[in-house]
C-alpha cells in the first residue's frame, strides 16, 4: 500500500496522461471536421445553390406571387421560399446518400449496417447545416 507522501506524485504521473487524452480529442475533432464535416457542409452549399439556379414549380409560384404582394409581405415569400429551397436539396443529398449507401452494401465494400449509418450520420450533419443556416436568418 502506498504511503501518504507518495499520493502527489501518483497524482501528478496522470497529469502527463490526461493532457495526451486531451490532444489526442483535439485532433480527433480537427480531423474529423476537416476531413467529412467541411465537405459535407461544402455539398450542402452546393446542393442548394443548384436548388437556387433550377427551382421548384412551388418556389417559381412563390416568386411570382410575391411581385404582386405588398412589400411588407415579401420578407415572409423569402423565408417559404429558402424553406422549400432547403427541403428540396436536403431531399436530394438525401437521395443521394441514400443510393450510394446501396451501393456500396451490394458491392460489399463495408460490412453491412456500417454504409446505412454512414449515410445517417450525413444526414444529420447536412441537416445541421440547414438548421444553422435557417438560424443565421433568424438573427440578422
Amino acid at each position: 500500500m502506498p504511503d501518504k507522501k507518495d499520493i502527489p506524485d501518483m497524482i501528478d504521473m496522470f497529469n502527463p496522461i490526461n493532457e495526451d487524452i486531451s490532444l489526442a480529442a483535439q485532433s480527433l475533432r480537427r480531423s474529423l471536421e476537416n476531413n467529412y464535416i467541411k465537405r459535407l457542409y461544402a455539398a450542402a452549399k452546393n446542393e442548394e445553390d443548384k436548388t437556387k439556379h433550377r427551382p421548384s414549380r412551388e418556389v417559381l409560384l412563390l416568386s411570382a406571387l410575391k411581385n404582386y404582394s405588398p412589400p411588407q409581405s415579401h420578407k415572409n415569400f423569402d423565408a417559404c421560399i429558402k424553406m422549400l429551397n432547403m427541403m428540396s436539396a436536403f431531399s436530394n443529398i438525401k437521395t443521394s446518400l441514400e443510393n450510394t449507401s446501396h451501393i456500396e452494401m451490394k458491392s460489399k465494400k463495408t460490412p453491412d449496417g456500417n454504409s446505412a449509418a454512414l449515410a445517417r450520420m450525413s444526414e444529420f450533419i447536412i441537416l445541421k447545416y440547414f438548421a444553422d443556416s435557417i438560424r443565421s436568418d433568424f438573427q440578422d
